[in-house]
């Protein structure tokens, strides 16, 4: 029989989460430091805006930032933290991200420059501590500026707003990061308060608010989810291997299920499934249903058929009624298979 996986997930991909799950708050200067060296300075003719370095890979590494402060038709450079200008490349924008107003761009280097957390969980509550920044037009310095999350709107406005924040996002801070109180990147900072129109705050799918929560938005600031990236980009070729650990957990397991499941028949080709549950030696241990293996209601604890266990890799198994353990009075059995 072919090696097979048991149902445990890697203990790295255990250890991954559970690093995420369990990070500790940092102190405000402990995030500043972090926030200052995962932002960039994005450089377009005379203009210059702000970025959160999320991903890396080899010496290639992805920006993240707002789609109205890029465009596509002039070049864009990359200032990073040491002060060095790096030719970056855009790779999506706007309408190739559904609409949402993100921008992904790439830089290569041989330094070696901090990448953002992902927050796996923005389960953020009212008036928790929020971390907002980027480099304002006034100063073109780095800016780090403290306030509170008041809201998350019901569903997202136009651009995929969402995360509503009491902070006074200045002009070059589009496009930096919204940090949580662990440091982890949970937005993208982009909607500055009261901004001219009222439809700036006009739902995604084309409703409105109503007109006392158009109040309330305009006294905040709004920033996309960083959720959002990972809706519109399923492929995650641009998100960090720790994200996707903790995101991919369904595909992992749905691997692991094919490798263990087997069938079981009888010698009318009816069948059921058990699934590998232990190995001792060349024995291996199958978990399934009493019924499977019985045709009395389980109440006897004897086997009343023969039957074939069949593996995944598609080799038959005859099985003897010494192969097959029934706790009577229980729907359920132990099946036994030799196996090189």
């Amino acid at each position: 029989m072919a090696p097979v996986a048991f149902a445990v997930l890697p203990k790295t991909s255990v250890k991954t989460i559970t690093n995420i799950l369990i990070s500790q708050e940092l102190n405000s200067e402990e995030i500043k430091q972090k926030a200052e060296a995962i932002t960039v300075k994005i450089e377009a003719d005379d203009t210059a805006v702000s970025g959160v370095i999320i991903g890396k890979e080899g010496n290639t590494y992805t920006v993240l930032t707002n789609a109205h402060v890029i465009n596509s038709q002039v070049s864009h450079k990359i200032i990073t933290i040491d002060g060095t200008s790096h030719e970056a490349k855009v790779i999506k924008e706007g309408s190739s991200l559904e609409g949402n107003d993100l921008a992904i761009l790439t830089f290569n280097s041989p330094n070696n420059y901090q990448v953002a957390t992902l927050a796996t969980n923005s389960d953020i509550q009212e008036n928790q501590r929020v971390y907002s920044v980027g480099f304002p037009e006034e100063t073109d310095e780095f800016y780090f500026t403290q306030g509170n999350f008041k809201l998350q709107a019901p569903k997202p406005f136009l651009g995929g707003y969402q995360i509503g924040y009491d902070i006074d996002v200045k002009p070059g801070m589009s496009g930096g990061a919204l940090l949580n109180e662990k440091g982890e990147l949970i937005g993208v900072n982009g909607l500055r308060k009261a901004p001219i129109l009222n439809e700036a705050y006009n739902y995604l799918d084309g409703s409105q608010p109503y007109q006392e929560q158009i109040e309330n938005y305009r006294k905040l600031s709004f920033a996309v989810p960083i959720e959002t990236l990972m809706e519109v980009d399923p492929d995650l070729a641009l998100i960090p291997d720790e994200w996707k650990t903790g995101l991919n957990i369904a595909e992992n397991v749905d691997n692991i299920a094919q490798q263990i499941t087997v069938r079981i028949d009888n010698k009318d080709g009816v069948n059921g499934s058990g699934a590998i549950v232990g190995k001792d030696g060349d024995t291996y241990y199958v978990f399934t249903a009493c019924h499977v293996v019985s045709d009395d209601d389980c109440q006897s604890g004897e086997v009343k058929d023969n039957y074939t266990l069949v593996t995944p890799d598609g080799e038959e198994y005859p099985l003897s009624e010494n192969d097959i353990i029934l706790p009577k009075g229980m729907d359920a059995a132990i099946i036994k298979f030799e196996s090189e």
